[in-house]
């Protein structure tokens, strides 16, 4: 029994195919592999790997011709002729991602497409190329890689190519292309450091066993700091937007509250001394002390500085 691979082309119309294969079966021949492949609007070409009796094999033709097909090449089966074509387009995908470069595409297209000779080459077309007629025919696949202009060139004896294998020609490119995009080093943007948080909220056990709450402030503050001010003996600032603004670590302002109220306010902005206000009726209760060490270790300035009011 041999192997052949025949290709035929005929009219794109239901029952044609069946035809081919009663034919085919009339002289012992199993059909192993079929492959349909678009030739245009009203025909396709069909390639066949059959098994036959050798005593048979001259039928072949006769076969194919009497149904109605051209028969445009027949030749004996290679080794790789019966690869089901899955496994054929995931060995593709392996040798591109085993490799890239030209040799590797060059490889994964000839796996794909029978041909004698596939060239990756530069646009405009090389000089020299062979012409279809009385020669190899030609296949001219266009393809930008990286954004240059390449073409990758087939050639062969024997059927001419398809519309089909002109598609997976251009796949292989395109896998190529997206592989090769994926190895090259993406640039890494620096990560910032983060920024301390300005969420502070905390209870905190002064000296006399009270409770004080301890958090930041914020714009929302203004009316509780403009009563806070009111209720001190000594100096401090007006709620300003700069009063109440927070970053963190260069601008930093703390409230300590008891139930609803400001009772005591710090701030801390580099280049400058810390600034604490306590009112008069909750001093000596460490509530001064502890907004002047808040402030130095969310400032981050490794030890205290001086107090620039203290009511």
């Amino acid at each position: 029994m041999g192997r052949h691979e025949l290709w035929v082309e005929l009219a794109d119309r239901p029952g044609n195919l069946a035809a081919v294969a009663a034919d085919l079966a009339a002289c012992g021949a199993n059909i192993l592999h079929l492959d349909v492949h678009s030739a245009g609007e009203a025909t396709v070409v069909d390639r066949l790997v059959v098994q036959v009796p050798d005593e048979r094999s001259h039928e072949l033709a006769e076969a194919a011709a009497r149904c109605g097909a051209t028969l445009i090449d027949l030749a004996e089966a290679d080794a790789d002729a019966l690869v089901d074509d899955v496994v054929l387009a995931l060995d593709v995908a392996g040798v591109l991602l085993a490799g890239g470069g030209p040799d590797a595409r060059v490889e994964a297209i000839r796996r794909l497409i029978p041909a004698d000779d596939v060239r990756i080459e530069p646009a405009p077309l090389p000089a020299g190329l062979p012409a279809a007629a009385g020669g190899p025919w030609l296949a001219v696949v266009p393809h930008d890689h990286d954004g240059i202009h390449e073409v990758a060139v087939l050639t062969r004896r024997g059927p001419r190519f398809t519309a089909t294998e002109v598609a997976r020609c251009r796949a292989v490119l395109r896998l190529a292309a997206q592989l090769d995009s994926m190895r090259r080093p993406r640039p890494v943007a620096p990560v910032p450091p983060p920024r301390p948080s300005t969420t502070l909220e905390r209870l905190v056990v002064l000296t006399d066993g009270g409770l004080v709450r301890l958090r930041h402030l914020g714009p929302g503050d203004r009316a509780a700091v403009e009563a806070h001010r009111a209720r001190c003996s000594s100096p401090f600032p007006a709620a300003s937007e700069a009063l109440l603004h927070n970053d963190g670590r260069d601008h930093v302002g703390l409230a300590a509250l008891i139930g609803t109220d400001v009772v005591g306010v710090g701030r801390y902005d580099r280049g400058s001394e810390v600034a604490v206000s306590v009112e008069d009726r909750h001093q000596r209760r460490g509530i001064g002390t502890l907004l002047a060490t808040e402030l130095t270790r969310l400032s981050g300035t490794g030890a205290a500085a001086p107090a620039s009011r203290t009511a």
